[in-house]
């Protein structure tokens, strides 16, 4: 049977009125050296939860399917001039971080699709892994950290346990900023500092 050719859709508006549900986020992989996404993630809430889709450029446009793998890394373009970078679960973790002057990454589709990522701009710099606080959380970090330590130079790498910072079950970096119950962007930023002194291997001083 022939391979049917995927839709092309012209722009990043038809690609979100193709999505099912409302669309929430489109999360573009921009590539550092040509400024141009490599990859987009759409977020859309259904009414039984949220779903993702990965889209990718091609000539006239963008379709729907995942580039070929190794898939880029998220915010490579602040990541380059880094030097401490905490890797969470999700792009919308991400964005709340960078908020707050915090550089983080995420790999792409969650957590045990770690080794479809390529990490390399992670290469010999200071990496936090922030995990979800669940089992599969815990269980992709220590799958990103195997990766990064294969590599030269090798990056620092420390943990942080969610329990440390009064995170419960399934909860991440975005749900510690709502318990901080303020919009003081000092005193956030005060907090996210704190919380990433609680490194369960702690070889540097966390700053920024």
């Amino acid at each position: 049977q022939p391979h049917k050719p995927l839709k092309v859709y012209p722009d990043i508006s038809t690609l979100k009125a193709a999505m099912p549900g409302k669309v929430e986020a489109v999360y573009q992989y921009t590539n550092p050296k040509t400024h141009k996404a490599e990859m987009l993630v759409l977020r859309s809430m259904m009414t039984d939860g949220k779903t993702f889709r990965q889209a990718r450029p091609v000539s006239g446009g963008f379709v729907f399917e995942a580039p070929p793998k190794p898939w880029p890394l998220y915010n490579r373009i602040r990541i380059q001039t880094a030097d401490t970078v905490v890797v969470v679960e999700g792009e919308l973790c991400v964005h709340a971080l960078n908020l707050y002057g915090i550089i983080s990454t995420t790999s792409s589709c969650g957590a045990g699709k770690g080794e479809y990522t390529d990490w390399t701009p992670l290469a010999g710099k200071n990496v936090i892994l922030w995990p979800d606080s669940d089992g599969q959380g815990l269980a992709h970090m220590q799958q990103v950290e195997q990766i990064l330590q294969g590599f030269e130079p090798q990056p620092r790498i420390s943990s942080l346990e969610p329990g440390d910072i009064g995170l419960k079950a399934k909860e991440d970096a975005v749900d510690f900023i709502k318990k901080l119950k303020t919009t003081d962007k000092a005193q956030i930023q005060t907090a996210l500092v704190e919380a990433l002194k609680h490194l369960s291997c702690q070889r540097y001083r966390f700053s920024l």
